[in-house]
């Protein structure tokens, strides 16, 4: 057991104990426990290949190339369902134009949420009118009961951490997901209404990380250290930054890659993962290692 989370033990700070990882490096969080060595991470279900962030992007990115686990990004309904979307606005990706929040899900549920899905670039747009929707949580979680999840909500103007916690909670997946936002409020809130759920670095902290260890500082010092896993753009990846992650009992993942070859260069410096549009070519370069 490292010297870190015996001196946590020491002083009593369950909360933070919960963050401490095994001597192995891997996050003490039972979410961590089921995941293998190198995880594949499909972006929105695979946005290079299907649909983004649908039920059919999910069904083909978990069957046909085992996937490990689902990014998923969330928005709140005017009549309060979590739904898919990355986006604020249905615009870009389907035949809609509004705010996800000011829609109901009746009216998200309306558009077609392949549309504008255009794999190929050629303006022929194959999947139109096929009958793809937007998606709710609650149907995830139906359709993949077993999945890994990274859950993120995206939109800035509602609180609604309980709420998405009790939908974990009332689907059993509390080991399942990981939880995460670039708003830094919105991890807070979740971390204080379920500290053992994982949690991923929010912005400030995951810049505080990347930073420290580029000055040569100690992350673990330097900054806020109650979380389970850095989600990081490839400029903020180094092997030094890994080692140390590691040393700490934090996961690394890296978005969002496509590439074959610089896959296989960060699974090399030692990344437990990579979120990526193209998991067809993330599964080929796992299952080669």
């Amino acid at each position: 057991m490292r010297r870190a989370c015996l001196l946590v033990a020491i002083c009593g700070l369950t909360s933070v104990w919960s963050a401490c990882g095994d001597d192995d490096g891997t996050p003490a969080k039972p979410f961590f426990q089921t995941l293998p060595t190198h995880t594949s991470i499909a972006h929105r279900g695979g946005a290079g290949l299907y649909p983004e962030a649908t039920l059919y992007a999910f069904e083909h990115s978990t069957a046909d190339h085992q996937t490990d686990m689902l990014e998923i990004d969330l928005h709140l309904s005017s009549d309060g369902y979590i739904v898919l979307s990355h986006d604020d606005d249905v615009a870009r990706t389907t035949d809609g134009s509004g705010l996800v929040n000011d829609l109901s899900l009746s009216e998200l549920k309306a558009l077609d949420a392949a549309y504008w899905f255009d794999p190929d670039g050629d303006q022929t747009y194959p999947m139109r009118g096929q009958g793809i929707q937007i998606a709710t949580l609650e149907e995830v979680f139906q359709a993949f009961p077993d999945q890994h999840y990274l859950l993120e909500i995206k939109d800035t103007d509602n609180e609604y951490e309980q709420d998405l916690y009790d939908l974990i909670v009332l689907y059993g997946v509390q080991e399942q997901v990981v939880f995460g936002s670039f708003i830094d409020e919105s991890t807070e809130r979740m971390r204080a209404i379920a500290p053992d759920l994982a949690l991923y670095y929010p912005t400030t902290a995951a810049t505080c990380f990347v930073v420290a260890v580029g000055d040569g500082d100690d992350p673990m010092t330097e900054c806020t250290k109650h979380y389970d896993a850095l989600s990081l753009p490839e400029g903020g990846i180094s092997p030094e930054l890994v080692d140390i992650a590691h040393a700490n009992g934090i996961a690394v993942w890296v978005w969002t890659i496509d590439d074959r070859s610089f896959m296989e260069q960060l699974f090399d410096m030692g990344v437990d993962g990579i979120i990526s549009d193209r998991p067809d070519i993330l599964r080929q370069v796992i299952d080669a290692l």
